[in-house]
């Protein structure tokens, strides 16, 4: 076969076209795709929003339960004559009475109530200082962190504080 000039730039011009032909609407495809690896992506980041939203909100109640350790604390200790005998389960309603410890403690667990939820609660437990050692009260609260449905997390920070 002869190749001429002409049917060099035939042949050429032939392949361009069915060049051309066969691509027809790859670029769409790859619009498509690209759309499909950033869908996927953008739920992936979405997620990972999500679960960091649930483990600051954790850190949250667990430093606001710190927080109210520390108050009790500072109560137990500004009224050590009367807390050295106290006791205050987990379980038990809140104390009535007109004393400053019982006013304080009744206050301190509704408020852990409203900062931790309706299943928070406070337990206390002091002993009396004797010539062996000093007196100290353990302080332990107690609250619900599940964040799923039909799940239970439970967390406990217990504090020991000397008197």
């Amino acid at each position: 076969m002869n190749n001429t000039p002409e049917t060099e730039h035939a042949i050429m011009k032939h392949s361009a076209r069915t060049t051309r032909v066969s691509q027809q609407g790859t670029s769409l495809l790859e619009v498509l795709i690209s759309l499909l690896i950033l869908a996927v992506g953008m739920l992936g980041m979405a997620g990972l929003q999500t679960n960091a939203l649930k483990s600051s909100q954790s850190a949250g109640e667990r430093s606001s339960a710190i927080l109210h350790t520390y108050s009790i604390a500072s109560v137990l200790q500004a009224d050590r004559l009367a807390a050295q005998s106290y006791q205050l389960a987990a379980g038990a309603p809140d104390p009535a009475g007109t004393t400053f410890l019982t006013k304080s403690v009744a206050k301190w667990r509704s408020n852990l109530r409203q900062e931790l939820g309706d299943s928070a609660t406070g337990a206390i437990s002091c002993t009396a200082a004797n010539d062996a050692s000093f007196g100290s009260c353990s302080v332990t609260i107690t609250w619900d962190d599940s964040r799923i449905e039909n799940s239970t997390q439970s967390f406990s920070l217990t504090t020991e504080i000397p008197l």
